[in-house]
């Protein structure tokens, strides 16, 4: 990552998505992730290598269990916490919504002024992109996103083993719901197979994406609708294209693409193929 900072000319980074965030530190912030709270976890990265996160203080000792070498400063939260209380101790119930900006200023060089500075505009609150172009000035706040794009095309070992197992997983998923759907179920019911499925592989699975799809229906909805399945349907796991139309005897009896007569030739016994 330094070195496409020195090709772009930027002192540092200032990372607010999780994916960013937990690439440069190794820390998975959960708002970041889950509830998507821009501006709750910032990641700083600066051109001589040194690496910090801000948290608050909820997140502190996750923090400090996941990251080694990454300096950590903390803010407090409206959340009373026993084990930081002091005797007297106010809390803001709003607390500053740049204060995690601010914090993060301090992991930058001294000299603060003509500083370049990269930052994720998508992952910016309005305040906070205001709060840094007065800053630094508008000029020295830079677009980062095709430099993460070239810094994340190199993978780590681990990061192509956790590529390879969750393809593992993923078609291990889909080749035992498809095995298991029938006629009367519904959208809903192949969603939950699907998710009970995939997290009973490993405890190491933390989500699971899908978009199934059913029929002449090809919109997958966030709540699954209870339309049932009828022989001869469709079944799109995770989405997926059509590859093959027609009535279930053309489609079954005489199919016209090879990746179709591959697949049955896995599914179906009697069903046989030729390379």
């Amino acid at each position: 990552m330094t070195e496409q900072m020195d090709k772009d000319n930027l002192d540092a980074l200032i990372l607010t998505s999780g994916d960013a965030a937990f690439y440069a530190t190794g820390y998975a912030s959960r708002d970041l992730y889950k509830n998507g709270q821009t501006g709750g976890t910032v990641a700083v990265v600066t051109k001589n290598g040194r690496a910090g996160i801000v948290v608050s203080e909820f997140a502190r000792r996750t923090a400090k269990m996941a990251v080694d070498g990454v300096e950590i400063i903390f803010y407090p939260t409206w959340i009373y916490i026993e084990d930081y209380a002091i005797e007297g101790m106010e809390k803001e119930v709003q607390p500053d919504l740049n204060k995690t900006y601010k914090l993060a200023l301090q992991f930058l060089p001294e000299k603060k002024e003509n500083l370049r500075i990269g930052v994720q505009p998508s992952y910016l609150t309005p305040y906070a992109w205001q709060f840094l172009t007065d800053t630094f000035n508008e000029k020295n706040v830079v677009d980062i996103k095709q430099l993460l794009i070239e810094a994340r095309a190199i993978k780590t070992p681990w990061e192509i083993e956790v590529l390879r197992e969750a393809a593992r997983y993923s078609e291990l998923t889909m080749n035992k719901v498809a095995k298991a759907i029938v006629p009367g179920m519904t959208e809903a019911d192949v969603l939950q197979l699907f998710n009970t499925t995939a997290f009973s592989w490993s405890p190491d699975i933390i989500d699971v994406a899908n978009a199934h799809t059913i029929g002449e229906n090809f919109t997958p909805s966030f709540i699954p609708p209870h339309t049932r399945i009828n022989r001869g349907d469709i079944i799109r796991l995770d989405g997926g294209n059509v590859i093959e139309q027609g009535t279930p005897e053309e489609i079954f009896v005489s199919p016209t693409q090879e990746r179709t007569r591959q697949f049955f030739s896995r599914y179906l016994p009697e069903f046989t193929y030729n390379i």
